[in-house]
């Protein structure tokens, strides 16, 4: 029977729901860029801005910290696999860095599409399909790696040498 520390499921479900409310000033924010304009560069320079800020929000939050502020609420914690330390900046990287990958090409994908048409309603659409089902994808593999391993470790949990586990105290 494995350690109910790593029972992390849920809470980090809940973390995440928690950071994407958060964030979701961005999202209104991006609507209206969106209405603003039909300028496509711009629109560009705003995906790529407002696909970086969750990034580096979690990187630097599981660097310094161990846990983002959904984390924090729910009691979890982001740690070295040997669970005596805070990850280093490099392991907080690589725990997002195939999200970092997705949201790469999804940009590059952005660039060919506005090379292909110039209309502006399919680049976006296409776009965040391809984003929405890139991170579908991503997550379920994720979640089969984590039910299938003892400390209950997702794929950038290996990646990163880390393990979430419940926190004992805030």
């Amino acid at each position: 029977m494995s350690d109910v520390k790593y029972h992390t499921g849920f809470r980090r479900l809940g973390a995440s729901i928690i950071d994407g409310i958060i964030f979701t000033p961005l999202l209104m924010l991006d609507l209206w860029i969106l209405n603003q304009t039909d300028n496509v560069w711009i629109i560009f320079a705003w995906t790529a801005f407002n696909a970086s800020l969750y990034y580096m929000y979690s990187i630097y939050f599981h660097y310094k910290f161990g846990r983002t502020i959904g984390k924090w609420v729910l009691r979890i914690k982001v740690l070295d696999v040997s669970e005596a330390k805070l990850l280093t900046l490099k392991q907080s990287f690589l725990r997002d860095s195939l999200y970092l990958v997705i949201q790469l090409i999804g940009l590059l994908y952005f660039l060919i599409l506005v090379a292909k048409t110039g209309d502006l309603d399919i680049i976006i659409m296409d776009y965040r399909n391809f984003i929405d089902y890139s991170f579908l994808c991503w997550m379920a593999l994720e979640l089969l790696t984590m039910l299938t391993n003892e400390k209950r470790r997702a794929i950038h949990d290996w990646l990163a040498g880390s393990v979430v586990i419940v926190a004992k105290s805030s």
